[in-house]
């Protein structure tokens, strides 16, 4: 028999962000984040913005800005984002703040550095809507895979969830989707088919990004469900609850091979939590045992509504 000691479905708990990593992992982090915010801030600059293919979110409307204004992308990204960390800083943690505010600022930055020196590449429209959409997905799924996002509307898509528990990809769809429309009619000549064409590379753009997101992480809104095993089940749950903001389930288990007693946890998350509750779940308990596998579908707090079943 199981005892349902912490329920996964438990209101939200705000994750303190604590989570404990050595030096060699926070800068093997900061690498591989560094390293997908220049591979972002080059598929800008190579494809999208020269094509005239528009992003969504914020890096979408700095580039209606840029084109209407002259107004330079990067800076006008970092303008457009410092409300939105405002808003999260309480809500979604210290450790993805910081490194979401890292990645944002570094390929804003990027972005406008890149623009004075880069060559682009102004051929095929098609073309561009492609690689820059392979190159974009890539760099999504570094960033993401280390506990950071861009900003912009993967901040307002998690603050939707955590509030709501609305699916995060849904969220982000509808987000997108405003801006991407938006942004094809003032690139467009005015006319129906012009700016169905432009929505139409975008919506290329779009679906290679996700699929090499998908490649590198798993995509954003699939789940993981974990299965520890442990003799610290109170100190292990709490360091989730402190790193995380997911809610745990214990049950007794017993060894068949030692006979022994122990407690199974059960927690899920999001993919691209997964490597954050390894490390938390180590710290907390060198000697637990974890088998981590996909969940095709969680629904309740924290993930997918009831009501989009």
């Amino acid at each position: 028999m199981s005892e349902n000691r912490n329920d996964n479905n438990a209101p939200a708990r705000r994750p303190s962000g604590l989570i404990p990593e050595t030096m060699g992992a926070v800068a093997r982090d900061l690498a591989v984040m560094t390293g997908g915010s220049a591979l972002y801030a080059l598929s800008m600059v190579m494809f999208l913005i020269p094509s005239g293919v528009p992003v969504g979110g914020i890096s979408g409307i700095a580039m209606v800005l840029n084109h209407l204004f002259g107004l330079p992308i990067g800076v006008m990204t970092i303008v457009l984002n410092v409300p939105l960390f405002l808003l999260s800083w309480r809500t979604l943690g210290r450790r993805f703040v910081v490194r979401s505010a890292y990645c944002m600022l570094l390929s804003s930055v990027l972005t406008d550095v890149f623009m004075l020196f880069v060559p682009v590449y102004e051929g095929d429209k098609l073309l561009s809507a492609m690689f820059g959409g392979a190159v974009i997905g890539i760099s999504m799924g570094l960033i993401f895979s280390r506990g950071g996002t861009t900003g912009g509307t993967d901040i307002v898509s998690k603050l939707i969830n955590f509030r709501t528990g609305r699916s995060v990809g849904g969220a982000q769809l509808a987000c997108n989707a405003v801006v991407i429309l938006a942004a094809s009619y003032f690139y467009s000549n005015g006319t129906v088919s012009d700016v169905l064409e432009i929505v139409l590379y975008s919506v290329v753009r779009q679906a290679i990004a996700s699929y090499a997101l998908d490649a590198i992480l798993g995509g954003m809104d699939s789940s993981s469900a974990a299965f520890i095993v442990t003799n610290k089940p109170e100190v292990v749950a709490e360091a989730i609850f402190d790193g995380l903001g997911r809610g745990v389930t214990a049950m007794d288990s017993q060894g068949m091979f030692s006979g022994k007693e122990r407690t199974t946890l059960l927690c899920a998350v999001r993919s691209h939590e997964s490597l954050a509750l390894k490390r938390v779940v180590a710290a907390a308990d060198p000697d637990s045992f974890m088998i981590l596998t996909n969940a095709r579908e969680v629904v309740g707090r924290g993930f997918k509504s009831a009501d989009n079943r």
